[in-house]
Parts: C-alpha cells; sequence; structure tokens
C-alpha cells in the first residue's frame, strides 16, 4: 500500500536519510570542540600532500617515514615559529605588568592627556583596576596555552594517519560524495586552490606586514622595533583594522613623548604604506590563486575568530569559501534552467 505517493522502499529510503543526517548532526555537536583540530590536519594534510607524494612515489620512501618527515618539517616551518612569538609575547607583557612599568606608562599618558586636553584619563583606581585585568587576562591565556599543546598533539595524531592514507581519503569521497565524477574533479581542484589561498597568504601577510612595520618603527625611534613588529604582523589578520591597532598607539606614544615629527611621520608611514600594501597583498594574493573575494576573507575572519579563536583567521574564511563552492555546486547539479 502507497501513502502519499511514496513505495515502501521510497519510505525506507528517506527515513534513513533522516537518520544518517540526525546522526551526523550529533557526532558534530559531540565533536565541536575538536573541529579546530580537524581542520587544521585537514589544512597541513592538503599543504604538504604533494611532498607526500614526492617522497613516497619519485623517491620510493617508506610511508611512516615519510609521514614523520612531514609532520617534522610542517613542526619546523609551523609550530617553531608560533613558539618564539609567544615566549617574546609573553615575556613582554610579563614585563609590562610588572606594577612599576605599568604605572610609569599610564602616569605619563595622564600627564599628556592634562597637557593636550586639559583632562584626567586615568586616575588611581583605573589603574588598578587595568592591573587587574590584565593580569586576568594573562593568567588565562597561559591556561588556554597549556590546552593547545595537547591540542597540538592530537592534530599531529589524525596528521599521521591522514598522511599514510593519502590517495585512499579522496577515493573514499568520491565513492560515498553524492557528486558525479567530472564535477567531483572541479570540487577537489577548487578546494585546493582555496586552502592554498586562505591558509598561505594569513601567515606571508603577516610575515610582511611585521617587515614592513619593523621598518618603520625602526626609522621614527620606536623602542623594541622589532617585538612591536611583530605583534602588528599578528594583529593584521583583524579585519579593516589590523596592524592598526599597533601602528596608531605607537605613534601617539610618540607624540606624548614630544616626538612630533617622529609620531606624525610614523603615523602617515601606518596609513601610506603598512595598511596599503596590507589590502593591494590581500586582494592581489587571494585573487591570484583561487579567485577569493575580500569581502569573504573579512566576513570569515570575524565569524572564525569568534568560533575558533586565533586560529579561526585561518579556519572561518576557509570554510565560508567551501560552503559557496558546495552552493555552486549544488545551484550546477540541482538548480533550475533558466528557459
Amino acid at each position: 500500500m502507497e501513502v502519499s505517493g511514496l513505495n515502501s522502499e521510497q519510505r525506507n529510503k528517506i527515513g534513513a536519510q533522516i537518520f544518517l543526517i540526525l546522526f551526523c548532526v550529533f557526532l558534530l555537536y559531540a565533536l565541536r570542540d575538536f573541529i579546530n583540530i580537524f581542520l587544521g590536519s585537514i589544512i597541513i594534510y592538503v599543504l604538504f600532500k604533494p611532498v607526500m607524494l614526492i617522497l613516497t612515489e619519485r623517491f620510493r620512501w617508506n610511508k611512516s617515514l615519510s609521514a614523520i618527515v612531514i609532520i617534522l618539517l610542517s613542526f619546523a616551518i609551523v609550530l617553531v615559529p608560533s613558539f618564539y612569538v609567544i615566549k617574546l609575547f609573553f615575556g613582554r607583557i610579563s614585563s609590562s605588568l610588572n606594577p612599576e612599568n605599568l604605572n610609569e606608562t599610564l602616569n605619563l599618558l595622564n600627564l599628556k592627556g592634562k597637557e593636550i586636553l586639559g583632562i584626567e584619563l586615568v586616575n588611581p583606581e583605573n589603574i588598578r583596576r587595568v592591573q587587574l585585568e590584565l593580569t586576568a587576562a594573562f593568567t588565562d591565556i597561559v591556561s588556554q596555552s597549556i590546552a593547545i599543546l595537547g591540542d597540538i598533539g592530537i592534530m599531529y595524531f589524525i596528521l599521521f594517519y591522514l598522511l599514510l592514507n593519502t590517495g585512499n581519503i579522496e577515493r573514499l569521497l568520491e565513492k560515498y560524495i553524492p557528486i558525479d565524477s567530472s564535477n567531483l574533479e572541479i570540487l577537489g581542484k577548487e578546494l585546493e586552490q582555496q586552502t592554498y589561498s586562505n591558509a598561505l597568504g594569513a601567515p606571508v601577510l603577516a610575515t610582511l606586514q611585521g617587515i614592513i612595520a619593523s621598518i618603520g618603527f625602526y626609522f621614527f625611534g620606536v623602542s623594541d622595533f622589532l617585538f612591536w613588529g611583530i605583534m602588528a604582523g599578528i594583529f593584521s589578520i583583524i579585519p579593516v583594522v589590523g596592524s592598526a591597532l599597533i601602528w596608531l598607539p605607537a605613534s601617539l606614544i610618540l607624540l606624548s613623548k614630544g616626538m612630533q615629527w617622529q609620531g606624525i611621520g610614523l603615523m602617515v608611514y601606518g596609513v601610506a604604506i603598512i595598511s596599503t600594501i596590507d589590502n593591494a597583498f590581500r586582494f592581489i594574493f587571494q585573487k591570484k590563486i583561487a579567485d577569493v573575494h575580500p569581502l569573504i576573507t573579512i566576513i570569515g575572519v570575524i565569524f572564525g575568530l569568534q568560533m575558533f579563536g586565533i586560529a579561526g583567521s585561518i579556519y572561518g574564511p576557509l570554510l565560508l569559501s567551501y560552503f559557496l563552492i558546495l552552493l555552486k555546486m549544488y545551484r550546477q547539479r540541482f538548480g533550475k534552467k533558466s528557459s
């Protein structure tokens, strides 16, 4: 007996599909805290897959040895510089949180505020509040860093098995994804291009920004110019404002110290050079590799930072790009053709 035009086999098929979707949603919810780990493993796998194929196919290396070499290589390229920056950052913040240094800085700003604006910018109560809030934030960052080390271990464990199964994963996806082989090949190429564009674009841009900012800080007399250049590079991942969160306060501090031409010069340098290079490079680089619209990057970074923290600066644009690719494939496959 048929109900609503569906026979028994069709109803069973729909029921199985609903069950699979609900079960998939449940698994994603249960593993929500590990999504960033999986994404990190997949990104590194895509970036180093060509190296894995060269080692195993051209040089006939053992798969396990090749995977270990790639893990060590990625560790040296990605994590060692990251650990150095974190160590440098923590050391600087610890020094800045010293009550004497913090009080001296805030009192200097307060004095200049009275001279220039005629108002008191901070008072002793505000200074104590700032000290407490900065100390609490620093403690929270340290605790999160310890958890990140565990996440990195899990990420490399997953990456090891992804590398061991290079090629098999793609064939498995071809078998179960309901897309014909020609479209699936196009999808795979676009996903690789988006991965290269977003995963390489952010660190390359941060490095370029850090170098350009360091040169400007050195020329205009900013103390510890290398550290603040690195910070400018890191903050470049934030949409719209980016490294201005570093060079603009640095300009104001120079002005507050009576270094008029240096402060004004750094401000002009920041607007004309640092920010211009940021926007131009981001547009040219991502357009060149994968034709990524800057708006996708901005929106992706915004929700990525909220969902995944710092790593979201890469994951966010990447996930948004993946979604748009899948949406395009769906329209090509199921969209109505205009008459």
